[in-house]
């Protein structure tokens, strides 16, 4: 085989070497999920002691349809000062202002928050009264997603729907 030709042979030999090791090496790495279980209560006695109505399936009694309401939220950064403190009652946590269980999420001016279930279903069911509603059916609760439009990260989030009506 003239020289020539095992020079290249010997190239194309070493960059396709090489290109194989980067390839491996660049970020094809295996990361295994790990196993949860997770349980979530929601308590929605509080709001039936307020005189609402609460259903995950139809009401199969007349009633007056007023309003589809949907409340979604995703987790992200908010400032400081429109940090609310939580309830003595979740003060399990360990962060003061928010259900945080560290504090590696904080940025200068800015708290990470979650969205919680048991806020979102507040936020809902007030708004079904100021519509003089006084039942919520077809409740749904849902997980989401979306692309951050700041730094392009998923973020999570949930959305939750219902029919307000009036009995």
């Amino acid at each position: 085989m003239p020289l020539l030709k095992r020079i290249k042979m010997k190239n194309i030999t070493y960059i396709s070497l090489i290109y194989i090791l980067s390839t491996l090496l660049s970020g094809c790495t295996f990361q295994p999920s790990l196993y949860e279980k997770v349980f979530y209560n929601i308590d929605l006695s509080k709001y039936q002691q307020e005189d609402l109505f609460v259903s995950i399936g139809d009401f199969y009694q007349e009633y007056k349809p007023l309003s589809i309401l949907t409340v979604a939220c995703y987790d992200g950064y908010i400032k400081k000062e429109t940090a609310k403190p939580i309830s003595s009652e979740n003060k399990k946590y360990n962060d003061d202002v928010y259900y945080s269980l560290s504090q590696t999420y904080r940025i200068k001016d800015y708290y990470y928050k979650d969205c919680y279930i048991d806020d979102l279903l507040d936020f809902l069911f007030k708004s079904a009264k100021e519509l003089n509603a006084n039942g919520i059916i077809k409740l749904e609760i849902k997980t989401i997603t979306q692309k951050s439009p700041i730094n392009g990260q998923i973020q999570d989030g949930l959305l939750i729907t219902g029919l307000a009506i009036k009995k």
